[in-house]
């Protein structure tokens, strides 16, 4: 599968796949049609002007995944997400799609094992992922003011260097739609279709943490109310690294960062590695963060701190601040990786702490500071090949 990547460079390169280019020319093929559904016209944008917009803004390198690998897994999802999920770009940030009934390409049948066969580890991720950067949102209204129905959005907000991200998932679930926010640098995965909003449910469903399960359960009080028989589950306590979700969770609101002071002289004075992690203090009817914060600060061995404490909108972030701490995040992120580009991040924010651990640090100085240079929002180099080892959406 061909994904974009973000590079400052003013020229697009293609790899090539080790196997027949007549199979991307069908692709190809597939992806311009897909175009002709776009519900905007010319003006508005259409594939080949959302394929020049990105080297307007930022140039794309194009990364090499291995497409036959993910369509031997996957069948005819890898071409029903084509058909019904198209990235658009007339979204708005504050206004939610009114929705069209489910077409059946975005229809997914449920497994026969039922809800049991999903990959525990795709469901906590994608739990904590929306924990983390995402939102449920549940009409008040059943229909507009065009007596048009409204239906409920699960909402995932990305970076728009976090795209491809955003397309295997959306591969993988096989339904929802991509749209390009207007007038900033950051995309949303959308899923509104009834049936596909109850297959969700029925994978992230026992995975929550948070206090966002009282909008998951209100979901499912509104398809309830439908007719539909769904099960509320509580929180999940199971151990916080006996699954994936802070993985998710890192990946949504991670901060990994790389602290460098010297003395007068420039000399390397004290260096300091760390994962930073923040969210509010309480959602909009009151349910603390703070519970699960702690959790997470116990695991890495921090404590919770208040931030922005005269702001409108309090934090409570934890911040590693031990080696001992930043090993046991290593730990964990061995067993359960993440898949942003904070997978990059985190490979730079190691190889500084492996050599702090190592004792040179001093004498890596330079090389350490070039690293910090180029991590986080100064990143313009990407590579996707850790998208490979993605999870399924099934065992």
């Amino acid at each position: 599968m061909i994904v974009p990547a973000l590079n400052p460079a003013i020229y697009w390169k293609i790899l090539y796949l080790n196997k027949s280019n007549f199979f991307i020319i069908i692709i190809i093929i597939i992806i311009i049609f897909e175009g002709i559904l776009f519900n905007t016209g010319l003006s508005e944008g259409n594939l080949i002007y959302i394929l020049w917009e990105i080297l307007r803004g930022h140039t794309q390198e194009v990364i090499n995944i291995n497409l036959f690998d993910i369509i031997s897994q996957t069948n005819y999802t890898f071409f029903s997400s084509f058909i019904s999920a198209p990235i658009s770009t007339n979204a708005s940030s504050c206004s939610a799609p009114k929705n069209k009934p489910a077409h059946p390409a975005e229809v997914i049948l449920k497994p026969k094992g039922g809800a049991e066969s999903f990959n525990p580890n795709f469901r906590s991720y994608l739990a904590g992922l929306l924990e983390g950067d995402g939102s449920i949102w549940i009409p008040v209204n059943h229909r507009d003011s065009q007596d048009k129905f409204i239906y409920p959005i699960i909402t995932f907000s990305f970076n728009a260097k976090d795209l491809p991200l955003a397309m295997i998932i959306q591969q993988k679930l096989a339904t929802g739609h991509i749209y390009k926010i207007k007038g900033k640098n950051a995309y949303t995965y959308r899923i509104s279709n009834i049936v596909n909003l109850i297959k969700f449910i029925d994978i992230i469903n026992g995975f929550m943490r948070t206090p966002k399960i009282y909008n998951l359960n209100k979901l499912i009080d509104y398809l309830n109310n439908k007719g539909y028989s769904i099960n509320k589950y509580p929180l999940d306590n199971s151990p916080i690294d006996s699954n994936a979700w802070l993985a998710g969770l890192i990946d949504s609101d991670g901060h990994f960062s790389v602290r460098v002071s010297t003395d007068k002289n420039n000399l390397l004075k004290r260096i300091a590695c760390s994962l930073e992690i923040c969210q509010r203090q309480k959602d909009l009817i009151s349910h603390s963060y703070f519970n699960i914060l702690s959790i997470i600060g116990e695991l890495l061995l921090c404590k919770v701190k208040e931030t922005k404490t005269n702001s409108k909108n309090p934090q409570y972030r934890i911040r590693t601040t031990s080696l001992n701490g930043n090993l046991v995040l290593i730990d964990y992120l061995q067993k359960y990786p993440l898949f942003s580009s904070k997978y990059l991040d985190y490979k730079d924010w190691n190889l500084v702490l492996t050599y702090f651990v190592n004792k040179e640090h001093k004498i890596k100085y330079n090389e350490i500071v070039k690293i910090k240079s180029s991590m986080n929002d100064r990143r313009t180099f990407f590579t996707w090949d850790h998208l490979q080892n993605f999870y399924n959406l099934h065992n």
